[in-house]
């Protein structure tokens, strides 16, 4: 998730760069401005991620201010990040969970969330709903 963000972060900070390199993550682009401002950037991003959860009709944006720009991931940008990887923590949960059931022959009552990625109530809320008359995540 921190590399999608970082890329989305990378085209904005560089827009008129046609072949931005991937290899070169943002917070190495972000150097140029000073090491205060790479640990602000992961301390925020953090904080953001953390508590995301967006509203009915739309998410915040993600603001990073530089001393000579403001870096805005949009909320539909941002969700776009989110959802990508909801994608992948359903199916590996899924996977997992199958393989519990017919493979060991054992019932699934919970699954537990953990690291990071467990942390934002948009995560919790949209496993749960996935998950809800199955298993209590």
């Amino acid at each position: 998730m921190d590399i999608y963000a970082g890329r989305v972060l990378n085209e904005k900070l560089f827009p008129n760069t046609s072949d931005i390199d991937d290899s070169i993550l943002f917070e190495e682009n972000l150097l140029l401005y000073g090491q205060e401002f790479v640990k602000r950037y992961r301390e925020d991003w953090e904080a953001f991620k953390n508590c995301y959860s967006p509203g009915p009709v739309t998410g915040p944006d993600f603001v990073l201010s530089l001393p000579d720009v403001e870096l805005r991931m949009t909320s539909a940008e941002v969700q776009a990040i989110f959802d990508s990887e909801l994608e992948k923590m359903v199916s590996y949960i899924e996977q997992q969970v199958g393989h519990v059931i017919f493979e060991q022959d054992l019932v699934v009552d919970c699954v537990v969330l953990s690291g990071g990625l467990g942390a934002p109530p948009y995560i919790q809320r949209k496993i749960q709903n996935h998950f809800a008359r199955e298993i209590e995540v």
